[in-house]
């Protein structure tokens, strides 16, 4: 099966995490993900072997079908991007989502205390599907707006 990057905020909850971890591996992808040592030479060329990144941000997160996330997990998902990466989130309430549509937030919102680390972007969400079912078809849709598109490509 293909390869699949972990994407998780340092605040996730570590029970979430082994479990999209291991249900990931349950349908036979291959996991990947940091786990402490030179960031910058890990990140570099990681997405170019992997087909999907899957993102688990913190608790407080969810928000109907928005999706607050960090900039580390944001520039995770912008450099897999580039790269054709197919997007998902797991949610809080134990749910695999399509992203829909990536964001991030004003000027303005990025000057509040903490932005970076917990609200300096947001996904969109769309449906939920069965973690079995990812990477299978068309269901994640990675649309950017334009001015952050200009910022990565």
């Amino acid at each position: 099966m293909s390869k699949i990057y972990l994407s998780k905020s340092n605040q996730s909850n570590p029970n979430l995490v082994a479990e999209v971890r291991q249900a990931l591996k349950d349908t036979g992808h291959e996991v990947i993900e940091y786990q402490g040592g030179n960031y910058n030479a890990f990140i570099d060329g990681v997405f170019e072997s992997t087909k999907g990144i899957v993102v688990i941000s913190h608790p407080e997160s969810l928000h109907g079908d928005k999706m607050d996330l960090g900039r580390g997990i944001l520039s995770e998902i912008t450099e897999a991007f580039k790269h054709d990466n197919k997007t998902y989130a797991y949610t809080t309430d134990h749910k695999l989502r399509e992203v829909e549509e990536i964001h991030q937030y004003s000027d303005s919102e990025l000057s509040k205390p903490k932005a970076w680390q917990l609200r300096y972007g947001y996904l969109d969400l769309g449906k939920t599907i069965e973690i079995s079912n990812i990477l299978k078809g068309d269901e994640a849709v990675n649309d950017l707006p334009d001015d952050l598109r200009r910022e990565i490509l």
